[in-house]
């Protein structure tokens, strides 16, 4: 799953990604997919629940998780869900961006 995000978002986040001195491994991903495949075929979610409508994650997508998490230590909210607001005053928009 390739996430579009624009130009500047990019070179924004991969400031943020550098700066961590951080690297995450393929195998460490693959472990991460397969954890969740063993926890979703063990599960008796219903067919429409979140835990069912997942999809493996990519070394790109939690380099994005990852930054935003640096970043909220940068920009304090009130509240976790304030950071995905939409309203003009609380909007941050890299976070909707980035995992669009």
């Amino acid at each position: 799953m390739e996430v579009m995000m624009s130009k500047k978002l990019q070179k924004e986040m991969k400031q943020i990604w550098s700066h961590s001195g951080l690297n995450i491994d393929v195998d460490r991903i693959e472990k991460t997919n397969r954890y969740a495949e063993q926890r979703i075929d063990e599960s008796t979610a219903k067919p429409k629940s979140s835990v069912c409508r997942w999809k493996p994650t990519e070394v790109v997508e939690m380099e994005k998780f990852l930054g935003l998490i640096f970043a909220m230590g940068l920009i304090k909210k009130s509240r976790l869900e304030d950071y995905w607001s939409s309203d003009p005053v609380l909007a941050t928009p890299i976070f909707n961006d980035a995992m669009a």
